[in-house]
């Protein structure tokens, strides 16, 4: 049982029953209604812009779900459990990652859940909430740079570099600062970057092209700004 896979595999499937279980509808969902065609702002709109310019990963498959014909509710449970996974996979990987017992990594999820919603105060001036919250952008970057912290801890480092790559889709700043993090500690232990580029570039090389296509995929959906009038200016 202590293989990363099995506490991978079973930390997934609690942590999409969980999530979904207490899901929320998410501000992914609400972009992705106005990038899907399904509410209409006028062209000059502050709104139109804004939603139609927030790139997310989490916005393009939302809306991929709402033009099969799949409900906003439906489309935020779906969303819920999907976060559920890197939650619970994060923290399950990480555990397991420091003590090798993987029922310490399947029970630490579970603990941070009885936590987070009987402890955890509110107020602050940017809350860092994991589940039940909307904020779907800074949930998923902070989830995604967990999971890939917790893939390298584990020794699974391949999937580690895809998520690596792909993290700049879901959340560009958190994606960017795993990067420069994650370079930074090759450089510090001194890993040699010959063998980090023939064993892992590959896959995050397809982790990267796949955020420059969703990249590539925002600019085609996105409003295009208005003139600026000298009047006005």
């Amino acid at each position: 049982m202590n293989r990363p896979s099995v506490v991978v595999a079973i930390s997934a499937g609690m942590g999409f029953v969980v999530g979904a279980a207490f899901a929320t509808f998410h501000q992914a969902v609400e972009f992705a209604q106005v990038t899907a065609g399904i509410v209409e702002y006028p062209s000059n709109n502050t709104f139109h812009y804004f939603q139609t310019h927030g790139w997310s990963l989490t916005v393009q498959l939302s809306g991929v779900l709402l033009r099969m014909g799949v409900t906003e509710r439906l489309a935020s449970i779906l969303l819920s459990g999907a976060l559920g996974v890197f939650w619970f996979v994060s923290a399950s990987l990480l555990t397991f990652a420091l003590s090798r017992n993987w029922m310490l990594g399947l029970l630490s999820p579970l603990v941070m859940f009885g936590l987070y919603f009987d402890v955890i105060p509110d107020g602050v001036s940017y809350p860092v909430y994991l589940m039940s919250f909307r904020q779907t952008f800074g949930v998923a970057g902070l989830l995604s740079s967990l999971l890939t912290l917790s893939l390298i801890a584990a020794g699974c480092k391949r999937a580690g570099a895809f998520f690596l790559g792909l993290g700049f889709s879901l959340h560009l700043p958190s994606g960017l600062w795993m990067f420069g993090a994650t370079a930074a500690a090759a450089c510090i232990l001194r890993t040699g970057w010959r063998t980090l580029l023939r064993e892992y570039a590959l896959f995050f090389a397809i982790g990267a092209s796949i955020s420059a296509a969703s990249y590539a995929l925002q600019l085609s959906v996105a409003a295009p700004w208005p003139p600026v009038v000298a009047e006005t200016a």
